[in-house]
C-alpha cells in the first residue's frame, strides 16, 4: 500500500491560498468600515461580524437591509481591523 503524500500538500497549500484571501477581503472590508458611515458602515460591520463569529450586541438581533446600526460592536469591529 502507497501512502501518497501530494494530497496532503496540495490540501494544505490550497487552504493558505484561501485563507490570503480572506485575509485580503477583510482588510478591505476594514478600510471600507473606517471610511464609511451610517447604513453603509452597518452592513460591513455585519457582515465581518457574522464572518468573524463576534459576539452579537444583543443576542438574536436580526439584521435588516438598510439598517443604520450594526449588530456588533464597534470595539469588536476595530478589534477585529487591528489584526488585519
Amino acid at each position: 500500500m502507497r501512502i501518497c503524500l501530494i494530497t496532503p500538500v496540495a490540501l494544505l497549500l490550497a487552504g493558505l491560498g484561501a485563507s490570503a484571501a480572506v485575509a485580503a477581503d477583510t482588510r478591505r472590508d476594514c478600510q471600507s468600515w473606517a471610511s464609511a458611515s451610517g447604513p453603509a458602515q452597518a452592513a460591513i460591520a455585519n457582515r465581518r461580524g457574522s464572518e468573524h463569529l463576534l459576539t452579537k450586541a444583543h443576542k438574536l438581533a436580526e439584521a435588516t437591509p438598510g439598517a443604520s446600526e450594526s449588530l456588533y460592536r464597534s470595539s469588536d469591529i476595530q478589534r477585529l481591523c487591528r489584526s488585519y
